[in-house]
């Protein structure tokens, strides 16, 4: 179909389009033309619009300058006069009348001129007009300002303007000097009255701005002369003139309010004498230059518009008409799904009609691509279809395989779970028995290994877990302060062994309750708290919590040490998965190296931010802070009093004292720190109403306890420790344990000032009532297939003083619950014969009591959904193995005494202290 197509075409058939667009670009050329002649029009107008700024601001000049001359000139001629009658001997030695006529001959533009004596009285007058001489000689002038200033000062004197008298409504100036005697001491004055009205004269000066108006003010602002007709020493204060004058600038614009709001352009100059000399020019008169030139300028521009409108129309149609035919066949072309090509035309400009003919061979090109397009595409999705079902094949296998992997887990989770709860409970067991002090380092050996390794699997567990998305948060309210203050009780005794001491220092405004995952955040606090004593070699521990309410993440846990530190490139690395500050093959210390990367981790899945600041030999301080929003809670108010004596603390590690300061600056107790040397300077005296003792200072002080120092005194001890043996002393003495906690020692304030508050005593009566005597006696069933567990946990379950009833898989529970009503059964999940799932159900579909009947899930499972799982088959609560024997015991009373469990509380001993992270 190409063959059909003609290869060339020739250019005598029509002109060329680059010809016909060169006329069409000719004829544009008259816009930027006429552009141009428009822009210097107005450039015309803007050179005419400043020409006569300029021609105002220099008539303005020239005329004040004249105003100066002629002023001075003729006050030059007064000080002459007087100057030359002094010299000549005075009044009585000049014939004054000739010397006056002679005077007003040389200056003329006086009106009058006259001389006073010593006593005011008029000896000569003169004036052009005539008869002056008789009507003013003998009169007195004694009160006139321009006889009383010079003979005072002895200084000429220029007057303000005036009306004269006589002389028409033309303003006037006086002038007058005075003549000295010999001893120059003033003996008269000449005076001459100069007429303004020849300013009317300079009006001629202007010309050239013919159209212009003149107008002179005083420094009153009142006019002397005005060519626009205004009255003479008509004041102008309050005229829209003087106020847009007073603005500033050489030339400027106003609005003139009392003729129509006409808008005037006025150039302004200041005389030596501070009178002011306005030259204005209306814009009207400068508008209608303008106005003519833009309607010249408007008439060009649009005559050349039409007429290259005109032969643009002309010369477009001639060239878009073969292209408005090339778009439609390309829109047929387009239409019919590329199966039609289009064919060339014969006529149009020569360039059309090869655009045309590529045109052509382009579609048909096309044509023959998108049959061959067809063909391929049908081959590629059969293709397609066959990877579909390769990759659906695939995805099955996957799924098969993760839903094993998952199954993995759990059973490894089971299997590693089961022998590690036996391994902890009986070695628990073992602890609290008769050991001498061999065995019992042997069984410390045993549980600190076997949390160890507990402590791994979790952190593995924990990995897979954020790894696969399968961890998520529960949001509950707890208790922030008691949560860190637990975590840190719970690694004293690892801290202690090591000779360390661990120190809490909370701000007093985090006291209350705040939503968030308290499983998570313990978890956090314990992996910084572990990792801080297992690389601190010697001094203290450090945890502070801080809350700035202004910050998007307003709480900040920070712990610190005073460990080796940490360099710089590791700490770019540290957070990293299976990562140490000490990679090496000789490291000291053990771990998986997951610990902080899954507190970064949760951090992060918390919605905070995680970091750490350290220096190698000054420690590390590791921080995170979350989005947790304080509601506070009441703290027990003390009656002290400004009169108590202060609480004094002996002994003891700066860290230590900070905090205690701030527990005590909270209620505006004051505290003192001594040493036991300072204690000793103050034998005799009583120096506190509460002395805080540290352990280490008791020896020391019990050399002096027959002294009361305090009415009260308070021995912090290691928590891993046991309390002190003081005998018998003087003082009340009480036993507080490191590291303190803010209930603790809130407890032993209320004691000292005697102030107990509601909380302190339903706290009191709580621990009161807290006792197992309620549950003794009742009936519990175990449904275990462990034999090690069973031991552990029959055990824990009659050291409560409760009957047991022990069997080994579902059925035979479901049969000793049809025989007997127990008040609590414990029920493992996975066992022989019938698992704890069917069991429960059964037990269930018995109907009355047994509906109401609590039952604990007992499992080692530690997956995502277990504790729901467990809830959902109608079971009340869940225990994860291995458990602790308190988190057992107390989970075991609460059902029994209370109907419930204290759900918070139990989760987090979970998981702090066997490393369980269930929280569906």
């Amino acid at each position: 179909m190409a063959g059909t197509i003609p290869d060339k075409i020739s250019p005598q058939a029509g002109k060329p389009l680059r010809v016909k667009l060169g006329v069409a670009l000719v004829l544009m050329a008259v816009f930027p033309a006429m552009i141009i002649a428009a822009v210097l029009s107005f450039e015309n107008i803007n050179l005419r619009y400043e020409e006569t700024r300029a021609r105002l601001a220099d008539a303005a000049s020239a005329m004040s300058e004249q105003v100066d001359d002629h002023l001075r000139h003729n006050n030059n001629g007064i000080r002459q006069l007087a100057q030359s009658i002094s010299r000549s001997g005075g009044l009585s030695a000049v014939n004054i009348d000739e010397w006056m006529a002679e005077f007003h001959y040389l200056y003329p533009d006086f009106l009058t001129v006259l001389a006073a004596d010593h006593s005011a009285t008029i000896v000569s007058g003169h004036s052009l007009s005539g008869g002056f001489h008789e009507q003013v000689v003998g009169l007195s002038i004694a009160e006139r300002e321009y006889y009383q200033e010079p003979m005072e000062t002895g200084k000429y004197y220029v007057s303000n303007v005036f009306l004269g008298k006589g002389f028409g409504n033309d303003p006037i100036v006086a002038i007058s000097a005075p003549i000295m005697n010999s001893e120059h001491e003033p003996e008269g004055i000449v005076e001459g009255s100069l007429d303004l009205a020849i300013f009317s004269t300079y009006r001629y000066h202007l010309a050239t701005l013919n159209v212009a108006d003149l107008l002179i003010v005083d420094d009153d602002n009142r006019v002397i002369y005005s060519s626009a007709g205004q009255e003479p020493l008509v004041s102008l204060v309050d005229s829209s003139l003087i106020q847009r004058a007073a603005q500033g600038g050489a030339v400027f614009e106003y609005v003139d309010a009392q003729h129509d709001n006409l808008e005037q352009l006025v150039a302004q100059s200041r005389l030596s004498n501070g009178w002011t000399v306005y030259i204005s020019l209306s814009k009207s008169y400068l508008n209608r230059a303008v106005r003519d030139q833009t309607a010249l300028t408007v008439i060009a521009l649009l005559s050349a518009i039409v007429i290259a409108l005109t032969f643009a129309s002309l010369i477009s149609r001639r060239i878009t008409m073969p292209i408005q035919k090339l778009l439609e066949r390309v829109r047929l072309f387009q239409s019919t799904g590329a199966n039609r090509p289009i064919d060339p035309v014969e006529d149009g400009p020569s360039e059309v009609r090869v655009l045309f003919r590529d045109v052509a061979h382009m579609t048909h090109k096309l044509c023959d691509s998108q049959r061959n397009l067809e063909e391929v595409i049908a081959q590629r999705e059969e293709e397609v279809r066959q990877r579909t079902r390769d990759l659906e094949k695939a995805m099955r296998s996957a799924q098969e395989a993760n839903k094993a992997k998952t199954e993995f887990l759990a059973n490894m989770s089971h299997e590693i779970r089961t022998p590690i709860s036996g391994v902890l409970g009986m070695n628990e067991l073992l602890l609290d028995t008769g050991l001498n002090d061999d065995q019992r380092r042997y069984a410390s050996t045993i549980q600190n290994s076997a949390e160890t390794l507990l402590a791994l699997l979790n952190d593995i567990l924990d990995l897979t877990k954020l790894e696969s998305g399968q961890l998520s948060l529960e949001i509950l309210e707890f208790d922030l302060v008691a949560l860190i203050e637990s975590a840190a009780s719970m690694l004293a005794s690892q801290a202690h062994d090591k000779g360390l001491e661990i120190v809490v220092d909370i701000d007093p405004k985090v006291h209350g309750r705040v939503h968030g995952d308290p499983t998570r955040v313990r978890q956090i606090v314990i992996n910084l708290l572990g990792n801080a004593i297992k690389f601190t070699e010697k001094g203290v521990v450090r945890i502070g919590v801080t809350l700035n309410d202004q910050e998007p993440l307003p709480i900040r846990i920070e712990v610190s040490d005073t460990g080796p530190g940490i360099s710089r490139d590791v700490q770019e690395i540290i957070f990293e998965k299976f990562r140490q500050a000490d990679m090496s093959v000789t490291r000291r210390f053990g771990g998986t190296g997951l610990g902080l990367t899954i507190s970064k981790t949760l951090v992060h899945l918390m919605g905070g931010d995680i970091g750490l600041d350290s220096e190698l030999g000054r420690g590390s301080s590791f921080w995170f802070r979350l989005p947790l929003h304080v509601i506070p809670l009441p703290i027990p108010s003390l009656c002290w009093s400004q009169q108590d004596y202060p609480v004094m603390m002996v002994g003891g590690i700066p860290a230590l004292h900070d905090s205690l300061r701030h527990y005590l600056n909270h209620w505006q107790i004051p505290m003192q720190c001594l040493n036991t040397k300072e204690l000793q300077l103050r034998r005799g005296q009583q120096v506190a109403s509460l002395m805080l003792l540290d352990i280490s200072t008791v020896h020391r002080w019990r050399q002096y306890c027959s002294e009361e120092y305090a009415r009260h005194v308070v021995v912090l001890y290691p928590l891993a420790s046991r309390p002190p043996p003081l005998g018998q002393v003087g003082v009340q003495v009480t036993m507080l344990s490191k590291p303190v906690k803010m209930t603790e020692l809130t407890a032993v304030l209320e004691e000292v000032v005697g102030c107990h508050s509601e909380q302190n005593q339903e706290r009191e009566r709580a621990v009161e009532a807290g006792g197992h005597s309620a549950i003794k006696g009742k009936r519990v069933l175990l449904v275990e297939d462990q034999k090690a567990i069973q031991i552990l946990a029959r055990v824990m379950l009659e050291q409560l003083g409760l009957e047991v009833d022990l069997v080994s898989d579902g059925a035979e529970a479901v049969h000793y619950a049809s025989k007997q009503l127990y008040d609590l059964i414990l029920m493992d999940m996975h066992m022989p014969v019938m698992g704890g799932a069917e069991a429960t159900n059964r037990i269930r579909a018995l109907g009355g009591v047994w509906s109401d009947v609590p039952i604990v899930a007992l499992t080692a499972d530690a997956l995502k959904g277990t504790r729901r799982q467990c809830l959902s088959i109608g079971m009340n609560d869940y225990l994860p193995k291995p458990f602790k024997k308190t988190v057992f015991q107390r989970k075991v009373v609460s059902w029994l005494k209370d109907g419930h469990s204290d759900e918070q509380d139990s989760e987090h001993d979970q998981h702090v202290l066997l490393g369980n992270d269930e929280q569906s």
